[in-house]
């Protein structure tokens, strides 16, 4: 076996090797999100009714209260929001938004500073929806669905 033999073979490994873990690293990153409520709120919720009511195809509930949803400014949560409950990139949604706005039809959704402002805005608003990282869970809120 020559050197060129053995460096190209550990070179192969190499590779390998940083490419599994490249490719392991994105999904371990993701962090829950939890989608949440006001913990007076006893609204049955699915992952559909979230949906429409953050496409501002609804405005409330499924009981029928309405529903006034928040979400923190653009970041990693947002797009995880996108990807799994909306099924669409968060450059879709986006654009989403800026031909409503543009055709007169709907306003985007309040954008809060940060996950803290999306709770505290949640605990202070008893028909509030919105979503945060999980690791930002606390008394005063209701989680209606895990991402």
């Amino acid at each position: 076996m020559t050197i060129f033999t053995r460096n190209v073979s550990s070179f192969r490994k190499l590779v390998g090797v940083v490419l599994f873990y490249t490719l392991l690293a994105p999904c371990c990153a993701q962090a829950e999100i939890i989608v949440i409520v006001n913990a007076a709120n006893k609204a049955e919720i699915d992952d559909i009714a979230i949906a429409r009511i953050y496409l501002a195809e609804v405005k409330t509930f499924p009981g029928g209260s309405e529903a006034a949803a928040v979400e923190p400014e653009d970041g990693s949560v947002r797009a995880e929001f996108s990807d799994k409950l909306l099924k669409r990139a968060p450059a879709y949604i986006k654009s989403y938004w800026a031909r409503q706005k543009f055709t007169g039809g709907l306003k985007p959704l309040p954008q809060l500073s940060d996950d803290d402002a999306v709770i505290k805005y949640v605990m202070e608003t008893p028909n509030a929806i919105g979503y945060v990282d999980s690791s930002k869970l606390r008394d005063g809120i209701r989680v209606v669905m895990r991402l």
